[in-house]
């Protein structure tokens, strides 16, 4: 990754190194950064927020034909993402954190987490409070009283 960052190449990582089922964001792994340290590339951080899967909005339900974790098998997931309908997503660029020989890989997580923190919190607030709600549609109106 390091002499791909060097040749002037782009590199998108996602800084957990794992998958999760979107309700928190992981500890940043240390290695993913270094490589943009040596290369003395900046990190633009990044937050994906997923907004729709199949004209279906994401909750607590359809969030699993996106995110794929636990013992979940990838080819099967992603062959059901592939034929879901479609995928609606926000990317959110946040300015870039330049790096240096001397900047501190620590930090630089610390500083790109915390630049992801805030958006990623506004997703879940949408997302994963509708556990309060009735998360399906189940197809019945209610009449005004």
């Amino acid at each position: 990754m390091c002499e791909g960052l060097k040749l002037g190449l782009n590199v998108a990582i996602f800084p957990e190194a794992t998958t999760t089922n979107g309700e928190q964001i992981l500890r940043f792994r240390r290695p993913l950064f270094v490589s943009a340290i040596e290369a003395g590339r900046p990190v633009t951080p990044f937050c994906l927020n997923y907004r729709r899967v199949g004209g279906r909005p994401i909750d607590v339900v359809s969030r699993d034909k996106i995110m794929r974790y636990g013992d979940m098998d990838f080819a099967p997931h992603l062959w059901a993402l592939a034929g879901s309908g479609g995928v609606e997503l926000d990317l959110h660029l946040l300015p870039a954190i330049p790096t240096s020989a001397t900047t501190d890989a620590t930090q630089l997580i610390e500083q790109s987490q915390s630049a992801v923190a805030p958006s990623s919190k506004r997703c879940h607030a949408k997302v994963f409070d509708q556990r309060r709600e009735t998360p399906l549609n189940t197809g019945l109106s209610q009449s005004p009283n």
